[in-house]
Protein backbone atom coordinates (compact mmCIF):
# COMPACT_ATOMS: atom_id res chain seq x y z
CA UNK A 1 0.00 0.00 0.00
CA UNK A 2 1.22 3.60 -1.03
CA UNK A 3 1.66 6.35 1.80
CA UNK A 4 -0.61 8.04 -0.33
CA UNK A 5 -3.38 4.99 0.09
CA UNK A 6 -2.33 4.78 3.95
CA UNK A 7 -3.30 8.38 4.52
CA UNK A 8 -6.72 8.01 2.42
CA UNK A 9 -7.46 4.98 4.56
CA UNK A 10 -6.31 6.04 7.93
CA UNK A 11 -8.52 9.20 7.50
CA UNK A 12 -11.85 7.59 6.21
CA UNK A 13 -11.70 5.26 9.46
CA UNK A 14 -11.05 7.67 11.64
CA UNK A 15 -13.69 9.90 10.54
CA UNK A 16 -16.19 7.13 10.17
CA UNK A 17 -15.24 5.46 13.74
CA UNK A 18 -14.25 8.23 15.76
CA UNK A 19 -15.63 11.47 14.15
CA UNK A 20 -19.00 10.02 13.16
CA UNK A 21 -18.85 6.98 15.45
CA UNK A 22 -21.32 6.24 18.37
CA UNK A 23 -19.97 3.20 18.90
CA UNK A 24 -17.73 3.24 22.06
CA UNK A 25 -16.48 -0.22 21.51
CA UNK A 26 -14.81 0.55 17.89
CA UNK A 27 -13.46 3.83 20.32
CA UNK A 28 -11.62 1.67 22.72
CA UNK A 29 -10.32 -0.53 20.44
CA UNK A 30 -9.03 2.33 18.55
CA UNK A 31 -7.51 4.01 21.43
CA UNK A 32 -6.02 0.52 22.56
CA UNK A 33 -4.20 0.23 19.02
CA UNK A 34 -3.43 3.88 19.25
CA UNK A 35 -1.94 3.58 22.99
CA UNK A 36 0.59 0.13 21.28
CA UNK A 37 1.47 2.27 18.33
CA UNK A 38 2.45 5.62 20.58
CA UNK A 39 4.40 2.60 22.69
CA UNK A 40 6.50 1.93 19.71
CA UNK A 41 7.20 5.11 18.82
CA UNK A 42 8.58 5.97 21.67
CA UNK A 43 10.75 3.50 21.59
CA UNK A 44 11.66 3.97 17.59
CA UNK A 45 11.18 7.44 17.47
CA UNK A 46 11.38 9.18 20.74
CA UNK A 47 11.39 12.45 19.66
CA UNK A 48 8.53 12.10 17.66
CA UNK A 49 6.52 10.47 20.02
CA UNK A 50 7.23 13.40 22.58
CA UNK A 51 6.22 16.05 19.64
CA UNK A 52 3.36 14.33 19.34
CA UNK A 53 2.47 13.59 23.09
CA UNK A 54 2.86 16.88 23.92
CA UNK A 55 0.74 18.17 20.89
CA UNK A 56 -1.93 16.02 21.82
CA UNK A 57 -1.78 17.02 25.67
CA UNK A 58 -1.97 21.03 24.78
CA UNK A 59 -4.75 20.10 21.80
CA UNK A 60 -7.37 18.53 24.63
CA UNK A 61 -6.28 21.29 27.40
CA UNK A 62 -6.75 24.15 24.73
CA UNK A 63 -10.88 22.73 24.24
CA UNK A 64 -11.69 24.41 27.68
CA UNK A 65 -10.23 27.90 26.15
CA UNK A 66 -10.99 30.59 23.36
CA UNK A 67 -6.97 31.32 23.47
CA UNK A 68 -5.13 28.49 25.13
CA UNK A 69 -1.00 28.20 24.73
CA UNK A 70 1.19 25.57 26.73
CA UNK A 71 4.20 26.56 27.72
CA UNK A 72 6.33 24.55 25.32
CA UNK A 73 3.85 26.24 22.30
CA UNK A 74 4.67 29.86 23.83
CA UNK A 75 8.48 29.23 24.14
CA UNK A 76 8.58 28.18 20.47
CA UNK A 77 6.33 31.28 18.96
CA UNK A 78 8.46 33.57 21.21
CA UNK A 79 11.80 31.85 19.79
CA UNK A 80 9.85 33.32 16.64
CA UNK A 81 9.14 36.67 17.22
CA UNK A 82 11.15 39.89 15.55
CA UNK A 83 12.15 41.56 16.93
CA UNK A 84 12.89 38.82 19.98
CA UNK A 85 10.77 38.77 23.14
CA UNK A 86 10.49 41.30 25.35
CA UNK A 87 8.93 39.72 28.33
CA UNK A 88 9.22 36.49 30.33
CA UNK A 89 6.18 34.27 31.64
CA UNK A 90 7.37 35.28 35.30
CA UNK A 91 8.00 39.00 33.86
CA UNK A 92 4.67 38.81 32.83
CA UNK A 93 2.91 37.47 35.90
CA UNK A 94 4.85 40.21 38.27
CA UNK A 95 3.81 42.98 36.05
CA UNK A 96 0.49 41.73 36.60
CA UNK A 97 0.16 41.24 40.06
CA UNK A 98 2.11 45.03 40.52
CA UNK A 99 -0.64 46.30 38.23
CA UNK A 100 -3.18 44.39 40.29
CA UNK A 101 -4.83 42.99 36.63
CA UNK A 102 -5.47 39.43 36.27
CA UNK A 103 -2.64 36.86 34.35
CA UNK A 104 -5.15 34.59 33.68
CA UNK A 105 -9.17 34.58 32.95
CA UNK A 106 -10.16 31.30 32.28
CA UNK A 107 -12.01 30.40 29.83
CA UNK A 108 -11.17 32.98 27.30
CA UNK A 109 -7.32 32.93 27.75
CA UNK A 110 -4.09 31.31 29.79
CA UNK A 111 -1.23 33.33 30.93
CA UNK A 112 0.69 32.01 28.59
CA UNK A 113 -1.54 32.94 25.80
CA UNK A 114 -1.39 36.42 27.70
CA UNK A 115 2.80 36.23 27.64
CA UNK A 116 2.38 35.49 23.65
CA UNK A 117 0.01 38.18 23.07
CA UNK A 118 2.05 40.95 24.95
CA UNK A 119 5.25 39.88 23.23
CA UNK A 120 3.88 39.79 19.89
CA UNK A 121 1.83 43.28 20.34
CA UNK A 122 5.43 45.00 21.78
CA UNK A 123 6.85 43.43 18.91
CA UNK A 124 4.78 44.25 16.31
CA UNK A 125 3.93 48.00 17.66
CA UNK A 126 6.75 48.85 19.84
CA UNK A 127 7.79 52.03 17.72
CA UNK A 128 4.36 53.61 17.26
CA UNK A 129 3.93 52.59 21.16
CA UNK A 130 7.06 54.45 21.85
CA UNK A 131 5.91 58.06 20.33
CA UNK A 132 2.74 58.34 23.11
CA UNK A 133 4.49 56.29 26.14
CA UNK A 134 7.68 57.08 27.21
CA UNK A 135 7.58 55.18 31.13
CA UNK A 136 7.87 51.77 31.59
CA UNK A 137 5.07 51.12 33.47
CA UNK A 138 2.88 53.06 31.32
CA UNK A 139 3.84 51.20 28.83
CA UNK A 140 3.27 47.82 30.30
CA UNK A 141 0.20 48.43 31.16
CA UNK A 142 -0.92 49.86 27.54
CA UNK A 143 0.44 46.25 26.16
CA UNK A 144 -1.42 44.16 28.37
CA UNK A 145 -4.56 46.01 28.01
CA UNK A 146 -4.24 45.62 23.91
CA UNK A 147 -3.16 41.68 24.41
CA UNK A 148 -6.30 41.46 26.57
CA UNK A 149 -8.55 43.33 23.96
CA UNK A 150 -6.85 41.16 21.38
CA UNK A 151 -7.49 37.70 23.57
CA UNK A 152 -11.23 38.90 24.36
CA UNK A 153 -12.41 40.59 21.09
CA UNK A 154 -15.28 39.03 20.63
CA UNK A 155 -14.94 39.17 16.60
CA UNK A 156 -12.29 36.45 16.48
CA UNK A 157 -12.84 34.88 20.21
CA UNK A 158 -10.30 31.57 19.55
CA UNK A 159 -7.40 33.17 16.66
CA UNK A 160 -4.47 32.39 18.75
CA UNK A 161 -3.62 28.93 18.29
CA UNK A 162 -4.68 29.44 14.74
CA UNK A 163 -2.79 32.57 13.97
CA UNK A 164 0.40 30.54 15.16
CA UNK A 165 -0.36 27.23 13.87
CA UNK A 166 3.00 26.30 11.77
CA UNK A 167 4.88 27.47 14.99
CA UNK A 168 3.12 25.12 17.41
CA UNK A 169 2.69 22.07 15.26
Amino acid sequence: MEKNEMKELYKSMYNKHIVEGKDTEVMKIWGEKEKEFVCEMIEKYPDCAKKYIIGLESAIEAKDWNNYVSKNEMEKIMSTLMPSAKWSREEVIDACCKLGVPYENKPKWNTCALVVVMNMTNSDHRDTLLKFVTDENTYVTLVYNLAVDKLEDEDRPCFLREYFETVIW
